[in-house]
């Protein structure tokens, strides 16, 4: 540690970060491969699986249908062409994107800051909870986070020396990043309203250059556009939003840094944002020691999540997952914060954080009740040896269906409330109160028992339960995780 303090040489120290580099990679490599095999799938994943299943002409439609863009659909297609179309060769390839990030993490925040500023951020790049968990998850954030840091490097290039092959690469980055996430554009849009803010501290020729490259980038995405709004509205197959509150605000920022925990750990760490936000205002008021580029950095912690919390009155769509690209920013930030305004309790601080990600890292893994962990394997496993040709499953919402059914291989029939027909190709019907005895007589004809699992509630969860709490007699209940229950009725 007595480099971080004491220069070294130039050659010497880049060897030495690379090589500490490599040593924390291989440490969240050995993580996360045994984290694929025992994590049991989850709902977005599964959905995944099921939508590069089919032909890329089905894709296109069936992701247009839905509130994503199709280029990791499409990667994830070829990609299980090559290996299988299992979970696990799904989340290799996230853990892949993911490895591929760290070196230009180190290479991002060395163009911002310095070397030592841009090892530390990597490292808790490397450890974060929040970061391992997309890296282990079938979905499009790793892909996301990648081109995000790319098109950074290209960004910062463009200001700072205006080469045409940076040009080439930030361009070709954002068409690919907006086909990865509709949140891409919040991206772009900070890196516009920095440089629009900053511009007169950069050459005088680049405002020319950006927008006849917006006008590219903009370009490059209306086919998707038309494609999209040709099909119609998107299918009702995604859980339903509530609108945000100042508590998830920030919650974002704490599940950037500490991951995913149990409300109780989570109302501890709420409660010390006060004086965080203290810290961080007390730090804008003093002088910078570094470039135009440390607002680069602020603009990309606040502005896309303050964007999504102020959209998500219009939609609910604030996720912290959508914005995965301001959690390295944080993560640059804190190490800047650190480096610059306790400089004597360096190591100390430095220590302290690394050893408060990396337990937050096993709490979040080995905590069953980790918020974002759904057991629908053991819950698949538990019916097909419970229930019997006589009795009948039915999921609720719908749409969980696709997790329940990667895994389940029992005997007894499946139905969803809602009654979901998917030999049509249409979205999941409506919740209808005046129509829950009618579906229910219907699921319930023939059967003995009834075996209802509730997760991901939208809005009609509660009604349904006290229509059966009321009509049949309850004979079993079993927590799987965090919001997936089984509930046992029985019916005749």
């Amino acid at each position: 540690m007595n480099r971080l303090i004491n220069k070294p040489s130039k050659y010497s120290s880049w060897n030495l970060d690379w090589i500490t580099i490599l040593f924390f990679t291989l440490i969240s490599i050995a993580i996360s491969i045994p984290l694929m095999y025992l994590n049991s799938i989850r709902l977005d994943e599964a959905q995944s699986i099921w939508q590069v299943s089919h032909s890329i002409s089905e894709i296109l439609d069936i992701v247009g249908r839905d509130v994503h863009v199709p280029l990791y659909h499409i990667i994830l297609h070829f990609w299980q062409g090559i290996f299988d179309n299992s979970i696990i060769s799904a989340r290799y390839l996230s853990l892949l994107l993911s490895i591929i990030s760290i070196p230009f993490v180190y290479i991002l925040a060395s163009k911002i800051y310095t070397p030592q500023i841009a090892l530390m951020t990597t490292i808790l790049f490397i450890l974060s909870p929040f970061i391992n968990w997309y890296a282990n998850e079938a979905r499009m954030y790793s892909l996301l986070l990648l081109l995000a840091v790319l098109n950074s490097i290209f960004f910062i290039d463009i200001l700072k020396q205006d080469k045409n092959k940076s040009w080439i690469g930030f361009v070709l980055t954002a068409i690919l990043g907006i086909y990865t996430h509709y949140f891409y554009w919040l991206f772009l849009l900070s890196n516009a309203l920095f440089y629009i803010t900053n511009y007169r501290k950069f050459q005088k020729n680049l405002l020319s250059k950006f927008i006849i490259s917006s006008v590219i980038i903009i370009i490059s995405i209306l086919p998707w556009i038309y494609y999209v709004i040709s099909l119609g509205a998107a299918a009702n197959t995604k859980p339903r939003l509530q609108s945000p509150t100042s508590i998830d605000f920030f919650n974002i920022f704490s599940q950037y840094i500490f991951g995913f925990q149990p409300d109780i750990i989570n109302s501890i760490v709420l409660a010390s944002w006060p004086v965080v936000v203290i810290i961080i205002f007390t730090s804008l008021q003093r002088k910078l020691h570094y470039s135009v580029f440390n607002t680069f950095v602020i603009f990309q912690i606040l502005i896309p999540v303050g964007l999504a919390f102020i959209l998500s009155y219009l939609r609910p769509i604030f996720l912290s997952r959508y914005l995965i690209i301001t959690s390295l920013f944080l993560y640059l930030y804190i190490v800047y914060i650190i480096n610059t305004y306790f400089k004597k309790q360096f190591k100390l601080l430095y220590i302290g954080v690394i050893f408060i990600i990396g337990l937050s890292l096993l709490l979040q893994i080995f905590n069953p009740n980790t918020p974002v962990k759904e057991n629908f394997e053991d819950i698949s496993l538990y019916l097909r040896f419970k229930a019997t040709a006589r009795d009948v499953i039915v999921l609720s919402a719908p749409f969980i269906i696709y997790p329940f059914e990667y895994y389940y291989q029992g005997i007894t029939s499946v139905e969803t409330f809602p009654i979901w027909d998917r030999s049509k190709v249409s979205s999941i019907p409506p919740f209808d109160s005046d129509k829950i005895e009618e579906q229910v007589n219907r699921i319930k004809e023939g059967h003995q028992y009834m075996y209802v699992i509730l997760s991901y509630d939208q809005g009609y969860e509660k009604e349904f339960k006290t229509y059966l709490d009321n009509n049949f007699e309850k004979v079993g209940e079993r927590d799987f995780s965090p919001d997936l229950t089984l509930y046992q009725y029985k019916i005749n």
